[in-house]
């Protein structure tokens, strides 16, 4: 057996270092052009676990009708439909999940779709700030768009925070109350926890289209002029969903279910909360929904 002289071990350190000191952007290239290579293999191989295409049906027609159930909200409040001005039934494309780190699996997984996928459907509708869904759930949005594979930044992850309010049912109708913002959990290695989503800033401060200010601690109404039902502006079991007001997810998206509200400290002016995602399959996820970025014109041609 041929052994290592010391000139193999130091031009191994060597290239380790090199490694080590490259730039974030030159990292990054790195890995695209990778993924790009690995792409088609990696879809192969998850294809030999193929989910039931009627389950992926099931997911999409959820997701159409919520989509739908927004627009005629709008329509009602004779706005223009603020969902980017895409089309429910024909702006929605689905990808399958072929890559996720276990060092960054809180943080972000690999999609089979990019820019041929644009090309075939005729739309960008694969862009960076693309929203990410599984059925009508919130997964996460793309911020990484390569010829046959993208990056999805998931909702998990602590540096993502989308804007929210809590959206409770007392009988047929919806409240929509507190306004907030999500993120993941402070540990985003591994797979502990990993669906575990913090909230900061819960409170009702000022008026809007859904109703007038409410007390923090009553939930009842600050203007005189506009009463309304006290409640608590936010409890467990509330249904958070996306405002709009990020700049990035459009109103209206399921993201998580509230299950722990921490208690009013002396001073506060806001609630903390924990929160579970509706995306309950997050964890393994194998498809998931692709919508164009707020503000995009779908109708431009790749």
């Amino acid at each position: 057996m041929r052994k290592r002289t010391p000139k193999t071990y130091l031009a191994m350190l060597g290239f380790l270092f090199l490694l080590l000191s490259l730039s974030a952007a030159i990292s990054e290239k790195i890995r695209t052009k990778a993924m790009d290579l690995l792409s088609p293999g990696l879809s192969a191989l998850r294809g030999i676990n193929q989910h039931d295409p009627r389950d992926e049906e099931v997911q999409r027609l959820r997701l159409q009708n919520q989509l739908l159930a927004a627009e005629n909200h709008k329509m009602r409040e004779l706005l223009q439909a603020d969902w980017g001005g895409f089309d429910a039934q024909d702006d929605v494309a689905a990808a399958q999940v072929i890559f996720r780190a276990p060092m960054t699996w809180n943080s972000y997984l690999w999609i089979n779709a990019g820019k041929e996928e644009n090309r075939k459907l005729g739309k960008n509708i694969i862009a960076k700030n693309s929203p990410v869904l599984y059925g009508r759930s919130l997964v996460g949005v793309i911020d990484y768009v390569g010829d046959r594979q993208s990056r999805v930044h998931l909702i998990t992850d602590t540096r993502l925070t989308p804007a929210v309010r809590a959206m409770r049912f007392i009988g047929k109708q919806a409240h929509l109350l507190a306004k907030g913002e999500l993120h993941g959990n402070s540990k985003p290695i591994g797979r502990k926890e990993s669906l575990l989503l913090k909230g900061i800033g819960f409170n009702y401060d000022f008026e809007d289209g859904e109703g007038p200010a409410r007390d923090l601690r009553s939930g009842g109404s600050l203007d005189p002029a506009r009463p309304a039902r006290s409640m608590p502006i936010i409890q467990v079991n509330d249904l958070l969903v996306t405002t709009g007001l990020d700049g990035v997810f459009p109103k209206g998206l399921e993201v998580a279910i509230v299950t722990k509200v921490s208690p009013l400290k002396e001073g506060d002016y806001s609630y903390e909360i924990e929160a579970r995602p509706t995306a309950r399959e997050l964890d393994r996820l194998s498809y998931v929904f692709i919508i164009p970025p707020t503000g995009f014109d779908p109708e431009d041609q790749p």
